[in-house]
This record gives C-alpha cells, structure tokens and sequence, in this order.
C-alpha cells in the first residue's frame, strides 16, 4: 500500500453501500514486511455474505484487498477517525 492512498471518503463510501454496518474504520499494519488493510466493522448481524460484499466493496473503491473484522455495536472509538495507520514509521 506504499504509495497508494486510500482516502477517508472511500471508506464512507464503502459503509453507505451496506445498511447493516453501523460504523466502520480502515486499520493499515504491517506484517511480515507486507502491508495489510483490515475493515473494522460495527453490525448486529454480521454473516459471511456480507463480509464477501464488503471486501468486493473495498476492493471496487480502493483497488485493494482488505480483511474484514467485526465489531459490536458501540466498540470502535468514536473518535471520528476513519482510517488508522499502524504501520511503523519509516526515518530518512
């Protein structure tokens, strides 16, 4: 994902397509040396059809793939962030 921007936006524009989430935040980290995104979600019902419709949305708006990790209502900080970077910063 070096390089690569996904903007606050796409992610509001990926939780309007899908009624059921309630409040949702891109998490970027880095595992191995590789970046990963992953889609925290906040739904009452979580399945796996809409974990599938929600990576096709990630994809579809951010030409990237991401995992999917749900969250109860009322979890995620409500801090207003939308994206959170948690990759380690590069010096130079």
């Amino acid at each position: 994902m070096r390089g690569i921007f996904v903007h606050p936006q796409q992610v509001q524009d990926i939780v309007k397509r899908h009624a059921q989430i309630q409040r949702a935040r891109l998490q970027i980290s880095q595992h191995a040396g590789e970046d990963q995104m992953t889609l925290q979600c906040e739904c009452e019902q979580p399945s796996h059809a809409l974990e599938q419709a929600l990576r096709s949305s990630v994809r579809e708006c951010t030409k990237l793939r991401a995992q999917v990790q749900w969250f109860t209502p009322a979890t995620l900080p409500d801090d207003g962030k939308r994206i959170i970077d948690q990759r380690p910063s590069i010096s130079g």
